[in-house]
């Protein structure tokens, strides 16, 4: 067995992982953003409209957008609360 070939399998893996963790990476950066943006729907009527749109759609995106809805609308409700 040569140096390279027990390298080989070595890059290999190391690239694979890099890229995996550039994906994650990109991808909390997108949700961050989602996130970000949707907090700016803080009336009533912002998120029953957002959520009145999304009532029809069954997607994992949907899902999620609905989530970070709905936890935006608990945390302004419990911050007006306090």
């Amino acid at each position: 067995m040569t140096k390279n070939s027990i390298l080989r399998p070595s890059a290999r893996l190391v690239a694979t992982v890099r890229d995996e963790l550039r994906e994650r990476r990109q991808e909390r950066a997108a949700r961050r953003t989602l996130e970000r943006e949707l907090a700016t729907y803080t009336s009533p009527s912002d998120v029953n409209d957002l959520l009145a749109l999304l009532s029809d759609q069954d997607s994992p995106d949907a899902d999620h957008v609905r989530e970070i809805v709905l936890r935006n609308q608990l945390r302004h409700s419990l911050h007006r609360a306090s």
